[in-house]
């Protein structure tokens, strides 16, 4: 088992995610 791994590849879904997120609505709300 490699749980470690699994925790960090879903760390960086969930920050890329994020940050995918907050800079779509600060485009929108900038544009």
């Amino acid at each position: 088992m490699q749980s470690t791994y699994v925790r960090v590849a879903i760390s960086v879904v969930c920050a890329g995610f994020l940050l995918a997120h907050v800079v779509w609505h600060a485009d929108r709300i900038g544009g």
